[in-house]
C-alpha cells in the first residue's frame, strides 16, 4: 500500500520546509530586513531631527524589534518590524507602529518627511537573491535525500 509510505514522504518534506524556514531562513530574512532599515531609514539624511535614533537599543534596527512567524498550514513566513512608539513626544502617540510612520511618511509632527519603505525592498531582495530557494534546497538534500530538488 502506497498511501502510508507517501504520508510519510510528505511528513518529512513538511517538517524539512519548516526547519529551513524557522532556522535558516528566518535568521537570514531578519539580517535582510536590517540592512534596508540601515539603507533605506537611518543612512537616509535627516534635517534638524527631532527624533534621536535608536539604532540597535529599542530602535528598528534591534532583533528585539523585529519579529518573525511560521505559519506552518501555508507554508507562510513573516518577518516584519514591530517597533512601537513607546516612548512617544505625544501622547497620541503611545502605542503607534513605528514602521508605518516610517514607510508612509505620515505621522512625524514636526515636518513632512517622504516616504522611506524597507519591508517591500527587503522582500524583493530575498526574492532576487536566490538565497531562499538554496536554503531550501540544502534543507531537501539534508532531509530528504537527493532527488530534483
Amino acid at each position: 500500500m502506497l498511501e502510508p509510505e507517501l504520508e510519510g514522504f510528505l511528513q518529512v518534506v513538511d517538517a524539512a520546509v519548516e526547519i529551513a524556514m524557522t532556522q535558516e531562513v528566518a535568521p537570514y530574512a531578519i539580517k535582510i530586513l536590517q540592512e534596508k532599515i540601515n539603507s533605506e531609514v537611518y543612512a537616509v539624511d535627516w534635517p534638524n531631527r527631532k527624533y534621536k535614533r535608536k539604532y540597535f537599543y529599542h530602535g528598528m534596527l534591534d532583533p528585539r524589534e523585529i519579529e518573525w512567524k511560521w505559519e506552518s498550514p501555508t507554508k507562510t513566513l513573516t518577518v516584519k518590524s514591530i517597533r512601537d512608539d513607546w516612548e512617544p513626544t505625544m501622547q497620541s502617540h503611545e502605542g503607534r507602529s513605528v514602521a508605518d510612520v516610517v514607510e508612509s511618511g505620515n505621522g512625524y509632527d514636526w515636518h513632512a518627511v517622504k516616504p522611506r519603505p524597507f519591508h517591500k525592498p527587503a522582500e524583493d531582495h530575498l526574492i532576487m537573491s536566490g538565497v531562499v530557494e538554496a536554503l531550501l534546497n540544502k534543507a531537501m538534500r539534508e532531509w530528504v535525500g537527493p532527488w530534483r530538488w
